[in-house]
């Protein structure tokens, strides 16, 4: 599953005009990633009174009870008096937790009515239980619904409890009886950050290379990790552009080529190996996995890394940029944008 939320980081390396023959160049980086970082603190729910519960600011109310023991049930969207003392009240996600039945939701409990209403588990098919109360959250969470006898060990929380499973059961606050209704909330994170806002590069001649350098730090919770990937044009100014490298090529002064990699170079000298901050991290693909080699395929997706696990890894980006002695003078630029996607 993969869902977007719009992140803009806006970078320039500049090759500083110093002699005649000399090239200006301002590389645009865009970085957009799935899943900014959500959750403040773990899941949890408590009964309490609906006033304290709408509170909050990130409370959420699943589920209102007549009382603490020997109850009937009440959805949220009721708000019938005698069920203001007993509200099974969330929190922990800092967004997008709800009590919503459409979008990334779970149901935790088959109801025979809005209000004044049995309860059942989620797995029965009751004729007589057609108002479902659901755990929501955003896209990218992972939900989980389950029922267990004594305690909720292996879930974030407890909601409430049955007097019986699994249908036709009055409800009570979690210790009121030994059934008891679990949920977890797994809430998806994803960051990528690029170091700086502007790298030097120098003059470029044909007997020089351009170059530099930045981060891009990505850490994830994603049980499936990260994709990394690139697009944008090659470096074009009026009159004139550098051809992209396309695959693996080295850098050489007068021959003109764009290209990055992810390692450390010692020709030009530049870049760093990958820095593993947590977890095991991908190494670079291929061709941008190799030492004073370059490439880059213009306008189009192209892979830099594929990490299949979470953690929290920094890479190295560097760029050349070489002329030869008929590219003509001028500003050369190139928005590129990367795009890094949880996998869950």
């Amino acid at each position: 599953m993969k869902k977007l939320l719009d992140q803009i980081f806006k970078k320039q390396i500049k090759f500083d005009k110093k002699i005649h023959r000399s090239f200006y160049v301002i590389v645009f980086f865009v970085a957009i990633f799935l899943f900014a970082p959500s959750a403040f603190g773990d899941f949890s729910c408590f009964i309490t009174t609906q006033s304290d519960c709408s509170m909050g600011i990130v409370n959420v109310t699943l589920l209102r009870m007549s009382g603490s023991t020997n109850a009937h049930a009440e959805l949220p969207v009721v708000a019938t008096r005698v069920y203001d003392d007993n509200v099974v009240c969330c929190s922990g996600i800092f967004t997008g937790l709800g009590n919503s039945c459409s979008g990334n939701n779970a149901i935790f409990a088959r109801m025979s009515g809005d209000t004044n209403a049995h309860v059942e588990e989620n797995t029965e098919k009751g004729e007589n239980y057609k108002s479902n109360a659901c755990l929501s959250s955003k896209a990218g969470d992972i939900i989980t619904v389950g029922y267990q006898s004594t305690n909720c060990n292996g879930y974030d929380t407890t909601l409430f409890s049955m007097s019986n499973t699994p249908t036709n059961s009055m409800v009570g606050i979690p210790t009121a009886y030994t059934n008891k209704v679990c949920a977890s909330v797994f809430s998806a994170s994803l960051t990528l950050e690029i170091s700086s806002a502007t790298v030097a590069l120098g003059a470029i001649t044909a007997s020089t290379t351009g170059s530099g350098s930045h981060t891009a730090q990505i850490a994830t919770n994603a049980t499936g990790g990260f994709l990394l990937t690139y697009n944008g044009p090659t470096l074009t100014a009026t009159g004139g552009t550098i051809p992209a490298y396309g695959s693996q090529v080295g850098s050489s002064a007068g021959t003109a080529g764009f290209g990055i990699n992810m390692k450390n170079n010692t020709s030009p000298d530049i870049g760093a190996e990958l820095v593993q901050n947590s977890g095991i991290c991908s190494a670079p693909v291929a061709d941008y996995g190799t030492a004073d080699k370059f490439s880059y395929v213009a306008s189009t997706t192209t892979s830099l890394t594929n990490q299949t696990t979470p953690a929290d890894c920094t890479y190295t980006v560097s760029y050349v940029a070489n002329v030869s002695p008929v590219t003509p003078s001028g500003s050369y630029s190139a928005p590129i944008t990367y795009i890094a996607s949880g996998t869950f």
